[in-house]
């Protein structure tokens, strides 16, 4: 079903490309210069943190690896590392670049700047703090219970299919923990 759906996407990504570029169909498409590097870390509540990276393989394909960390709060309200996970290397991960592309997520403005959306609750059930970096540029934008918006905002169901995609589609295996010493040795 996954694969399917992934299909129809990618499907999907090449009609409207093809579509939209108003060139003929035997045309060389100009391509836009692609970022030499590309990082994206998401932090949700701060309880979770993901941590994407671009690579580049000996043979020039593209993949991406991540990490993620799972925090808890100690009763003097010291966050604290409880798990850390890293990126599976299996059929999960192929997809992560078309993923990243397709949702436009490096385009994405912060929630606040959504021409047309109300100011979010200061009461929010999921906040998202995501620090974007494409070579030596950074960005940082905040999504507040983006599902709630889902109808009405393209910016906010993009977010919420990759929020989605990262928590529930990828495989993640347990890593090993840091002792104190080896983290404050960094």
């Amino acid at each position: 079903m996954i694969n399917l759906i992934r299909q129809s996407l990618f499907g999907l990504l090449i009609i409207l490309s093809a579509c939209s570029s108003g060139k003929e169909i035997g045309e060389e498409p100009e391509l836009p210069e692609t970022p030499t590097s590309r990082a994206i870390s998401v932090e949700v509540n701060e309880r979770f943190r993901f941590n994407f990276k671009k690579q580049m393989s000996p043979e020039d394909s593209v993949y991406w690896i991540g990490d993620a960390v799972e925090y808890t709060f100690t009763p003097q309200g010291e966050k604290v590392a409880q798990g850390r996970f890293s990126s599976a290397n299996d059929s999960t991960w192929n997809d992560f670049d078309l993923f990243v592309e397709y949702l436009r997520i490096f385009d994405l403005p912060d929630q606040s700047a959504i021409q047309g959306r109300s100011v979010a609750s200061e009461n929010a059930r999921l906040t998202y703090r995501v620090t974007l970096k494409e070579d030596d540029e950074e960005r940082v934008i905040i999504y507040k219970d983006p599902a709630d918006d889902l109808q009405k905002f393209w910016q906010s169901q993009n977010f919420y299919v990759f929020i989605s995609f990262i928590e529930n589609e990828l495989n993640w295996l347990p890593a090993p923990m840091e002792s104190p010493e080896r983290k404050q040795g960094n």
